[in-house]
């Protein structure tokens, strides 16, 4: 896959979210999950919640590009661990949330037993990755158990 760069004109603004992305695949996937986000604020309640807390640690497990990590990022004195285990979406997620120093990218996935496993990307590329499809190309990956 190519690496594409879309700018906040192609993906939209929102007074959260005014940068620019760094994103593998069709952009049109991109512009579905940023609405999902930053439009519709599907993770709103989560970070009102987030903000009562003092110094929150948010663990963002499948953290695509980043952007959930910088909509928690908002939340005064969060710490954001971001796992990521599709090797492209990694490269993108730390471009995108690169001079965050509270955002710590993890290449590693996140299972019930620590280990490497085929993720399935599915229909949608790197988009819709999930340990168990069957849909589409496969690439393995390193994952972690919750007690690691």
């Amino acid at each position: 896959m190519n690496k594409v760069y879309v700018t906040d004109k192609e993906v939209g603004k929102s007074d959260i979210f005014t940068g620019d992305l760094y994103y593998f695949g069709d952009v049109e996937h991109i512009k579905l999950i940023f609405d999902e986000i930053y439009g519709a604020e599907q993770y709103k309640e989560g970070l009102d919640y987030i903000k009562t807390i003092e110094k929150p640690i948010v663990v963002d497990c499948g953290a695509h590009i980043g952007l959930a990590s910088l909509y928690f990022n908002t939340a005064p004195n969060a710490t954001i661990y971001a796992l990521e285990p599709v090797k492209d979406n990694f490269e993108a997620l730390c471009e995108n949330v690169k001079g965050k120093d509270n955002i710590y990218p993890i290449n590693t996935g996140l299972r019930a037993f620590s280990g490497k496993s085929l993720i399935d990307h599915g229909d949608r590329g790197t988009a819709g990755g999930s340990f168990f499809g069957t849909l589409g190309e496969k690439e393995g990956v390193e994952h972690l158990n919750i007690e690691d």
